[in-house]
């Protein structure tokens, strides 16, 4: 097999950060390790737009002396110096202020927009639901599932809808065969498949037996998908 040349300027398309704090060291240069001081290098339009203002209250810091939120920073803002076409990020929350975590989303859905890969793990699912376009499932190292987000989604057969009524005096007539009704406080939750039934059956069923103050729904999310996967 012929020796590929270029395999470092393949490798400069890609950067990775792993999770966790001693991930960090990991995302570091030789140039700036642990006992360096934080660098803002000016003349660097993607470290301007996407890093500089992460670390710029934090300039000739040393970088063993940053908390674990602020070594994270200094760690992602370095891997867009370079304007990497392919960005892997490992846990890239875990550990980090609300703030840095709004800033970081906003920042990664721009990089994708302007066509960098973004390749994300985390075991936060609601992050997955909003980022990702496409998702991976894996439980004990066997891929279960890899869809669109949105077919994901559609693998999810129950609903709920919760209804917040002025007195439930008469709850114990509110039934429909293949439906399940609980009281819980005020509210009526009224599970059930929703390819059988549809939404204004069981608001007549409630309506009928209670006077309804408020209705909100619950579609399930990603989470519901990846129990529904991985129980067995």
């Amino acid at each position: 097999m012929k020796k590929n040349k270029n395999i470092f300027s393949i490798k400069n398309k890609i950067c990775v950060i792993t999770g966790g704090c001693g991930g960090i060291g990991l995302a570091l240069s030789k140039a700036i390790n642990q006992n360096n001081p934080v660098i803002i290098f000016d003349n660097m339009d993607e470290w301007e737009n996407f890093g500089k203002d992460w670390v710029t209250d934090v300039v000739n810091q040393p970088i063993d002396t940053l908390s674990k939120g602020y070594k994270r920073r200094v760690g992602l803002a370095q891997a867009l110096i370079h304007d990497p076409e392919i960005l892997i990020l490992d846990e890239p929350t875990a550990g980090v202020d609300v703030e840095l975590r709004k800033n970081l989303w906003e920042n990664v859905k721009e990089l994708n927009k302007l066509g960098v890969t973004i390749i994300l793990t985390t075991h936060y699912l609601y992050e997955a639901q909003e980022m990702c376009d496409r998702i991976g499932i894996i439980n004990k190292g066997n891929l279960v599932a890899l869809n669109t987000t949105q077919k994901l989604l559609e693998q999810i057969e129950t609903k709920k809808i919760k209804f917040k009524v002025k007195n439930l005096n008469q709850f114990e007539k509110i039934k429909l065969d293949g439906v399940k009704f609980s009281k819980i406080n005020s509210q009526i939750v009224a599970t059930y498949d929703k390819s059988k039934f549809k939404f204004d059956q069981i608001i007549d069923v409630v309506k009928n037996n209670a006077e309804i103050l408020d209705i909100s729904t619950d579609d399930g999310d990603l989470e519901d998908v990846f129990i529904r996967l991985t129980k067995n």
